[in-house]
């Protein structure tokens, strides 16, 4: 059977060799050193002050993109789990420190502003019906906090 493969895929093959490379492995750290997190705002703003056929085109590839990288996440941390304690709890310690919970926080006040309580339950309900409580949960404190 031919199964068509996609970005990612194609994403994986492509590093399994090139991390063979020592120069490659470098200008990757380089590259992934020069994320600039806090232009992703302003980057927002271009994108829909430009085209809005372009721009709801883009963003409703976002629950593709959410899922690759919860799967990307539960692989990892999954890897993760299998090394020392003590240096999981080292690593852990410096990757949380470095996410924005309080921008994490906004996202669900403004997702609590686009649709109600009841219709973001049934987005998460193919989470599961625990995570679709949760989800509930998370935009009622969100509303009340706000």
């Amino acid at each position: 059977m031919n199964e068509q493969k996609g970005i990612i895929d194609l994403t994986a093959r492509i590093l399994s060799r090139l991390l063979k490379n020592a120069r490659f492995k470098e200008a990757a750290r380089i590259v992934g050193n020069s994320i600039d997190s806090s232009s992703a705002e302003k980057l927002a703003q271009v994108l829909a002050e430009s085209d809005l056929e372009f721009f709801f085109g883009l963003i409703s590839i976002i629950p593709e993109i959410v899922n690759a990288n919860i799967i990307f996440i539960e692989a990892i941390t999954r890897k993760i789990a299998d090394l020392p304690p003590l240096l999981v709890e080292r690593f852990i310690s410096t990757l949380t420190g470095n996410i924005q919970t309080e921008k994490l926080n906004l996202i669900f006040r403004n997702i609590n502003k686009i649709i109600s309580e009841e219709r973001a339950k049934n987005l998460f309900k193919n989470a599961g019906k625990i995570a679709g409580e949760k989800a509930g949960n998370i935009f009622k404190r969100a509303s009340t906090a706000g």
